[in-house]
């Protein structure tokens, strides 16, 4: 019974990373009044289409780190699919009641980055910039790995930081959505951590059960 309530209990912590993740495409399409964060520092930012590449990097990144952590250290793949999801949760109430949009440029050219840049563009829509899933998801990934193990962190910075910056150098987001999304992600890592396990439960369960027959004797 243990085992199928175990069984039970992390594929419906997998349905909901997955719905969550799903939701984002739900919606992504303009909804009422839009907000834009820009500011005069996001002008004077350089537009870099080659950052398109570790821009779409983002996902295999985060796939290959809940497989990695879901096939090596539950426990943790635990503590990340929860940030996660709470990552989720508070995005999608910003883009229900506070749906940003984002003006990106006419982007020209035959390049390997340009081409990439409209690829994006052609299949992401303008809208739910604030906060920034990309930022808040590879931060994630990045706390994930230094608390496992440090070197482990910092070999994940340097794509970190590449996906980080891409968000605003490819005109996907602002530097507000940024901010955003790094504060989201230190926040829901923290109630993530804090969170007790299931086993850890059982086990403070029997603790008291314990106790309590000992004082009945």
């Amino acid at each position: 019974m243990s085992s199928l309530r175990m069984i039970v209990g992390r594929g419906f912590l997998i349905a909901l990373l997955v719905a969550g993740s799903v939701s984002y495409e739900v919606l992504n399409r303009p909804a009422g009044q839009l907000h834009s964060l820009a500011t005069p520092f996001d002008t004077l930012l350089p537009f870099v289409p080659l950052f398109a590449i570790p821009y779409l990097l983002f996902l295999p990144f985060l796939l290959f780190t809940f497989l990695l952590l879901g096939f090596t250290n539950w426990a943790r793949f635990r503590t990340l699919a929860i940030a996660t999801i709470l990552t989720f949760i508070a995005a999608d109430l910003c883009f229900l009641y506070f749906q940003t949009v984002v003006t990106r440029p006419t982007v020209v050219g035959d390049d390997l980055g340009s081409q990439l840049v409209r690829f994006i563009y052609a299949h992401d829509q303008p809208y739910n910039d604030f906060p920034s899933l990309h930022t808040a998801g590879a931060m994630l990934c990045a706390i994930a790995y230094f608390r496992w193990r440090r070197v482990y962190g910092f070999l994940s910075l340097p794509l970190v930081l590449a996906i980080i910056a891409s968000t605003v150098l490819i005109r996907q987001h602002v530097v507000a959505d940024v901010v955003g999304g790094l504060v989201l992600a230190f926040v829901a890592y923290g109630i993530a951590r804090r969170l007790p396990s299931p086993r850890g439960r059982a086990v403070d369960l029997r603790k008291r059960v314990s106790a309590r027959g000992a004082r009945e004797r």
